[in-house]
């Protein structure tokens, strides 16, 4: 059995994510686009139409992503830019064609600041808090900002 988690976006916003065959992350589709449930028990009810087994629901609050600014969470950020390749994957297409260094330099910094690293580093969280350069700051709200608008116009609401 598939386990499933449930991501909530806001109040009103759940989508099911899931690992695929290919142990890839995905987001359920329906007719090509991001199923989206409009609260929590209409999102569990179709895991369970689905046949995968319900994990946790996580929040990721999307208005988070409105005024990125140097105190912004880097968790919320590495969170959606994940997410945000998750969809891109589930559609069918790629978030980002080419990684760049930039890209990969951005990506590194966030992941080093978030609990995932403590298991890789000694030196992260209470020690580390990475400072963005402008450059990186505008790409990070460059692309957080293609990633929100991609995944709102490519969702279809159910329940």
């Amino acid at each position: 059995m598939t386990d499933a988690w449930l991501i909530g976006l806001n109040s009103s916003t759940y989508l099911i994510w899931y690992e695929d065959q290919n142990e890839k992350s995905r987001l359920h589709t329906v007719n090509c686009r991001i199923a989206s449930y409009a609260d929590e028990e209409s999102a569990l009810k179709a895991v369970g139409d689905l046949g995968f087994r319900y994990k946790s629901t996580e929040i990721y609050d999307i208005s988070g992503l409105e005024d990125i600014s140097a105190d912004t969470d880097c968790s919320l950020l590495l969170n959606f830019w994940n997410l945000f390749e998750d969809v891109h994957y589930s559609l069918g297409s790629v978030l980002e064609p080419e990684l760049t260094e930039l890209s990969e330099r951005c990506y590194d910094k966030l992941f080093k600041w978030t609990d995932a690293a403590s298991i890789l580093w000694t030196d992260c969280n209470d020690k580390y808090k990475p400072e963005f350069t402008s450059e990186e700051t505008g790409y990070i709200r460059t692309l957080m900002k293609q990633g929100v608008n991609y995944l709102l116009n490519n969702i279809e609401r159910l329940g």
